[in-house]
């Protein structure tokens, strides 16, 4: 019997399927975070999350998942631009 080879997508595949945005280009300049207005209030800004999600490590995902951040997002996009 042949098992089936099933790849498990990780979040950072995840996230360039839906939005085209690829996370691994993130160099860590800080200006998603230096331009966003609630940055202040986030338990992890823009730009540690992004970190997070580079390292690659589930219990980052985990963390990244859980955080309260992606609640106060304004969709103001400056961390985009």
């Amino acid at each position: 019997m042949q098992t089936e080879n099933i790849k498990e997508v990780n979040i950072r595949d995840e996230i360039l399927q839906k939005t085209g945005v690829d996370i691994r280009q993130c160099y860590q300049c800080g200006k998603c975070t230096a331009g966003c207005p609630v940055a202040n209030e986030m338990d992890y800004p823009s730009s540690v999350i992004m970190r997070m999600l580079q390292t690659e490590e589930k219990c980052n995902e985990d963390k990244v998942k859980n955080a309260y951040s992606i609640w106060l997002c304004l969709s103001c996009e400056m961390c985009y631009e």
